[in-house]
């Protein structure tokens, strides 16, 4: 009897051990597929990585490329400005005792001194012709001196008497 109860005994041990064992391997088997799937999760991430490393050297490619034509542009910028002020030295001067107005403010009122410069030289030049063309003339044509006095006051704006 003793020993019947003995394999009774192992027998339940056996069967508890075995009940044991099934739901190890249970949490193994789960356990791996936890790991795989922790695999494919760090693979994904690995390819999200690259790729995001891909991103980041074609962008500091790129900003290499903003950079130099930034440096290019402020260059341009720097010999137009430099141009500019030697040109409008010349078209609207700085008045002596005045603070000078921004560069801005005078490429603004240039061609407002062009236009006023360019009137005053069309208007002498017009002069300059027409005297010539009266002197000539009257040596011509003596009947011609009234239109061209005319014309001669009419270009200049004004009654100065030529020669008569």
């Amino acid at each position: 009897m003793k020993a019947k109860g003995t394999l009774s005994n192992k027998l339940q041990q056996f069967e508890a051990l075995q009940k044991e064992f099934e739901a190890l391997q249970s949490t193994l088997s789960k356990k791996q597929q936890q790991l795989k799937a922790m695999q494919k999760q760090e693979e994904a991430l690995q390819i999200n990585l690259r790729s995001k490393q891909k991103q980041f050297e074609a962008l500091q490619k790129e900003s290499e490329v903003l950079q130099k034509e930034s440096e290019a542009l402020q260059k341009e910028t720097k010999d137009l400005t430099a141009a500019a002020l030697k040109l409008i030295n010349i078209v609207v001067p700085i008045e002596p005792g005045t603070a000078p107005p921004s560069l801005i403010d005078r490429l603004r009122q240039a061609p407002f001194e062009l236009r006023t410069y360019c009137e005053a030289l069309a208007k002498l030049c017009v002069n300059h012709v027409l005297a010539l063309a009266k002197s000539w003339w009257l040596t011509v044509t003596p009947g011609l001196q009234k239109d061209i006095n005319r014309a001669i006051i009419y270009v200049s704006g004004s009654s100065h008497t030529y020669i008569q």
